[in-house]
Order: structure tokens, then C-alpha cells, then sequence
């Protein structure tokens, strides 16, 4: 026996309680815990058969990596057995289900009879090497739960699904139920976060997007930045935990392939993150807020608008929405001034594009493009990239430009754009620009009725101080607690399960 990253144990255990089932070799090793038995003819729990009633049991396997274990423990001993003669001890782990839909993460785990000292052994020695190996692995959390997101549910999902998770692999989970919006900012503002290794934002894209915010403006001196102010802002040393129970999802469904909320609470109790870019949404030179998702101006907002109105309708509020724009399919005129990601090489396509619409350059690399829109929308992740996650921390945001078409040409783009098909920007009326910066002005006047500017911020809508804005990313503000990216690329099924149990 080793110890140290040659970390090296073997022994011999048995399949059931006092030497009835089969011994099974387990071996532990720097990352990986296996366990085997020989092929025997055995009854297969207690005694011994004539040869003609014995039964041929072929090799029990299996094997887990360290990284996907959760917890070791001994068992309970039963009732009775003051001194028992053999103590089992049992390994949790995700087990990963590669399924065609989407993956998703389960619990297994795997019990060895032995002796006492042996079981304890092997729980401590496993117990040490998660601790040494992943001290980034959370042990106190802090939970906002949005209790009208989605389907109204998110109390009774989080208690069912999530909680209990929690409460077997994580020491302690702080509960806040939000009483109404902005209610999360408002606690992030002036509460102790010291003592919490992150946060959880159980709700929707919106409610992420008010966990996004609020750690984002504790963490920077300066909340009036001024809109051309090239300053680097303090990323957040609390990673997000996010439990989807929205109807939208989006920025949990590209991190992990998933939507599942076992899956999303295994990816936080694992402790894995992700760095995810934001931007700084800023008008009439005041810092109106992050975005980690989207910006919107035309379509979008008229949808969303239209939405927010019919929320008596449900889930069905949000097909609304997008008929009744699609009906109105108006367009604006606007300037907008940007900066590329890299102005010297512009792609041939988003040239052809500008030509298109009145553009030109500008100093310091900027350009400038002019025209009627139908859609303006800038996203901090590429909709349509591949992987999208791959887009979560470039750098750079995805500027999107429709100009006015036919309702059946634009339906074709949103039939694409919402399936994340790269094929959506190949429409002529379609730019896309990659962006670090930009700053839209309207021209002309293009307020609603009740005389007031709107944008749709990650879906939801803000009255703007005036009718131009401006948008600037900021690299990795923030990390989302979310699995490795290799374990959804991986064709293997995960560990055999003989003497597994998923729960």
C-alpha cells in the first residue's frame, strides 16, 4: 500500500454480509476504483449444490474514476450485531447515461462487505483523496428559489430533486424563496457571502440573470462605468449553481447538454465549472445591467412585451407572443456603431452583409452600419455555435441583424435559429458580426405608444433613460458550476453497474 498521488490499496471483499457471496478483489488506485470477482460455480448466496444443481456465474466487474465519486461511508450495523464480524462500506458516484435525447447524470453505488478496520480503511483513504483532489467541491451553499418561473413549481422540484442531493453529498444548503423581482439583487447587494462556496439560482434564464447581477455589482467598485470605459471588472469568486425550472433554460441546457435537474444538481455537488462572459448594458450614460445571455431591440421586444401581458395563458403565452409579432412584423432604423473582434480580418460574408445595409469605418477600428431592421439582437453566446458552450467564454458577442423580408422568410430563419442551426445565418437578410462593442442609435423616432424606449434584456424588459444604448462584453465575470465537456463527447456508457444501484 502506497500513499500520496501513488495512492494504492487491494484487498479482498465479499459480495454479502458474513462470507456468504463471492469474494471480490478492489483495488484503488491514484484515479480509478475497481472491482472484480473470477468466474465460479456457485449456488450464488449461501452453500454449496451437487455439480448437476450448481449454477455457472460469470465475472462480476466494474470500475469508477475518483473524479466521479461522491462519498464513501459505512454502513449502519444491523440491529442486533453489537459485534458484527463483517462491516460493509458503501461508494456513491455519477454514473453518466448517454442517452439519444440528451445525457444525463445519475447516482450509483456499490457496497463491499469486509472487516471493520479494512472498511474503514478504505472510507478514509477514499475520503482523503476527494479532499486532497477537489477542494474546490462546494460544502455550503446559498439557494434562491423563484416559486413562479416555469410551471409555478420550483419549490416542490427543488425539495424532491435537488434537496435531497444536496443534503446526502453537500454539508449544508441555505433556502431563500423569492417575494418578487429583483428581490435577489436586492439580498446579494448586502449579504455575507464568506461563508458559502456558491450560489444556486433555481428558476429560469431570468432568474439566473438576477444572480448574474447581483454578484457581478458587489464584486465592482464601480457601478456608473462610464459606456466607453475599457476598465477589466473583478469576476465573482462565487461560482453559480443553476436548477432549471423555467421555461427557458437556455444557458444551462448548452453547459450541460441537459436539462435535467438531477443532472444540474450532480454537476454542482461535483464542483466542475465553467467561465462565462457578460456584458454591460449601458444608456444615456448610465450602467442599466448585465447581460449574460441576450439583447434585443424590434422583434424580440414586441414579443416578449406581448408575452409578459398574457401570462394568464401559461406556457402558451410565449407561442403568443411570437404570432402576434410575426402579425405586426415591423422594422426600425437604427445606426449602430461597433467594434470587430479582429477588424482586419472580417469575414467575407459579414462584409457582403454591410454592403448591403449604409456602412462604413470609423477610427480606432470601429464600423459603422445603418439601415431598417427587423430584428437587432446581440448575444453573449453564439445561438448557433458548435458546441455552443464552446461560446460561453470567447470573448466576443454574436451581433445579429434582420432586415425586412417576408413573414414566411422569416419564420424559415427562426425555424433554424431556435434549433441552433448554423444554417440560420445563411440567409441574405441575415448579419451576423462578431463583436466586442457596439452602440445603437435609432433614427427617427420609434418609441411605443406610452412614449418609452424598451429593450429586452435576457427576456425580460427594460425602459431604457433614452433611445440609444450601448452594449460591451466582459470576458469570465462570472463561472457556472457545470460538467466536464469530455464526459458528453464520451461514447462509453460509464462504469458496469452489476453491483450498482441508480437512484
Amino acid at each position: 500500500m502506497t500513499d500520496g498521488d501513488g495512492v494504492m490499496l487491494q484487498a479482498l471483499f465479499n459480495t454479502a454480509r458474513n462470507g456468504s457471496g463471492r469474494e471480490m478483489t478492489v483495488t484503488f488506485d491514484a484515479g480509478r476504483i475497481c472491482w472484480e470477482t473470477e468466474e465460479s460455480s456457485v449456488e450464488g448466496a449461501v452453500g454449496h449444490k451437487p455439480d448437476s444443481q450448481r449454477k455457472d456465474l460469470g465475472a462480476i466487474k466494474g470500475n469508477v474514476l475518483i473524479d466521479d465519486v461522491l462519498l464513501a461511508e459505512l454502513d449502519d450495523v444491523q440491529d442486533g450485531e453489537d459485534n458484527p464480524t463483517t462491516v460493509s462500506f458503501t461508494i456513491h458516484y455519477a454514473s453518466h447515461i448517454h442517452e439519444k435525447k440528451e445525457p444525463r447524470i445519475c447516482t450509483s453505488n456499490v457496497r463491499f462487505f469486509g472487516t471493520k478496520e479494512n472498511s474503514k480503511e478504505w472510507v478514509d483513504s477514499i475520503q482523503n483523496a476527494l479532499s486532497t483532489k477537489f477542494p474546490h467541491r462546494p460544502k455550503r451553499l446559498l439557494a434562491f428559489i423563484n416559486p413562479i418561473s416555469g410551471k409555478r413549481n420550483g419549490v416542490k422540484i427543488f425539495e424532491e430533486k435537488a434537496r435531497p442531493l444536496l443534503d446526502k453529498f453537500i454539508t449544508e444548503t441555505d433556502v431563500i424563496v423569492t417575494e418578487k423581482s429583483g428581490h435577489i439583487e436586492e439580498i446579494l447587494e448586502s449579504k455575507d457571502l464568506e461563508e458559502y462556496d456558491g450560489i444556486l439560482s433555481v428558476g429560469g434564464d431570468g432568474t439566473l440573470a438576477e444572480v448574474v447581477n447581483g454578484l457581478v455589482r458587489r464584486s465592482t467598485p464601480d457601478l456608473g462605468l462610464d459606456e466607453n470605459c475599457e476598465i477589466s471588472l473583478s469576476p465573482s469568486p462565487h461560482p453559480i449553481g443553476i436548477l432549471p425550472t423555467g421555461s427557458g433554460n437556455i444557458i444551462l441546457h448548452n453547459a450541460n447538454a441537459s436539462r435535467d435537474v438531477v443532472t444540474a444538481t450532480l454537476c454542482i455537488i461535483l464542483g466542475e465549472t465553467l467561465g462565462k462572459d457578460v456584458a454591460s448594458v449601458h444608456s444615456g450614460k448610465k450602467l442599466i445591467r448585465y447581460t449574460n445571455l441576450s439583447t434585443a431591440v424590434g422583434f424580440f421586444v414586441d414579443w416578449s412585451r406581448r408575452a409578459e401581458r398574457s401570462r394568464w395563458m401559461g406556457m402558451g403565452r410565449l407561442l403568443w407572443g411570437g404570432v402576434y409579432s410575426l402579425a405586426k412584423h415591423s422594422s426600425i432604423e437604427v445606426e449602430i456603431e461597433y467594434l470587430p473582434v479582429d477588424s482586419s480580418q472580417s469575414s467575407e460574408r459579414a462584409t457582403e452583409a454591410e454592403a448591403s445595409s449604409s456602412s462604413s469605418e470609423l477610427s480606432n477600428g470601429w464600423r459603422k452600419v445603418s439601415g431598417q431592421f427587423v430584428q437587432c439582437d446581440s448575444y453573449v453566446i453564439d445561438p448557433a455555435g458548435h458546441p455552443v458552450r464552446k461560446t460561453y467564454a470567447n470573448g466576443q458577442m454574436c451581433l445579429i441583424l434582420v432586415k425586412p423580408c417576408s413573414r414566411t422568410a422569416h419564420v424559415k430563419f427562426l425555424a433554424k435559429f431556435f434549433k441552433q442551426d448554423s444554417q440560420a445565418y445563411d440567409f441574405e437578410f441575415v448579419e451576423n458580426i462578431k463583436v466586442k462593442a457596439y452602440k445603437l442609435q435609432p433614427i427617427g423616432n420609434w418609441k411605443n405608444n406610452e412614449g418609452n424606449h424598451y429593450l429586452n434584456v435576457d427576456g425580460d424588459i427594460v425602459c431604457l433613460p433614452e433611445a440609444s444604448y450601448s452594449v460591451r462584453i466582459h470576458p469570465e465575470l462570472v463561472r457556472l458550476f457545470a460538467r466536464k465537456s469530455e464526459v458528453f463527447e464520451s461514447k462509453d456508457a460509464g462504469p458496469a453497474q452489476q453491483l450498482s444501484s441508480e437512484n
